[in-house]
């Protein structure tokens, strides 16, 4: 980040708005808005069941199946691999024990992650927001951190640095 003696950019202050602490090596304990929850956190539910831990705020939190469900169905019997169908069912036991909201495969809403935070008016400008998907950087605005599941803290340390800038190698296909 910049020195103090000079005018902070928009993401800057974004940024320091929701540092909670930053340590020695330069990692960040971040202040996070809103968590974005899709079909492969199992893991992380399961993290905090063995570790006896509870969601702290869960009404910061919203949870949609979108990686593993069918698209030419609203019904996951259709879904003809186990496992996945597995991970979509987990998603909908798992965030309504928490007292997530839950935006599932019956819901109009339901759709990609990313994409039904800005469509419902849950990404708003100036929030810091993280998914358990690294694509979760492209839409939100200031970022997420990359957040792995059985992280027990949120660190955000992958956009500090160099303002988050996005860059696109090639060409872009129509109606990108």
């Amino acid at each position: 980040m910049r020195s103090e003696a000079h005018p902070k950019t928009l993401f800057e202050k974004i940024w320091s708005r929701h540092r909670i602490l930053e340590r020695e090596d330069g990692q960040e304990l971040m202040f996070v808005d809103t968590h974005m929850i899709q079909d492969g956190s199992a893991p992380a539910f399961e993290m905090l069941r063995q570790r006896k831990l509870t969601a702290r705020t869960p009404e910061r939190a919203f949870g949609t199946p979108d990686h593993y469900i069918p698209t030419n169905s609203r019904d996951l019997m259709d879904l003809a691999d186990p496992e996945s169908r597995a991970m979509a069912e987990s998603l909908d036991r798992d965030t309504k024990a928490a007292g997530i909201q839950f935006v599932g495969l019956q819901d109009q809403r339901q759709g990609i992650v990313h994409v039904i935070g800005p469509e419902q008016g849950w990404t708003q400008p100036g929030l810091l927001m993280v998914c358990g998907d690294r694509r979760a950087r492209r839409p939100h605005a200031a970022g997420p951190s990359d957040m792995r599941p059985g992280r027990a803290c949120l660190q955000a340390t992958e956009w500090g640095g160099d303002d988050a800038r996005h860059a696109e190698a090639g060409r872009r296909r129509g109606g990108a």
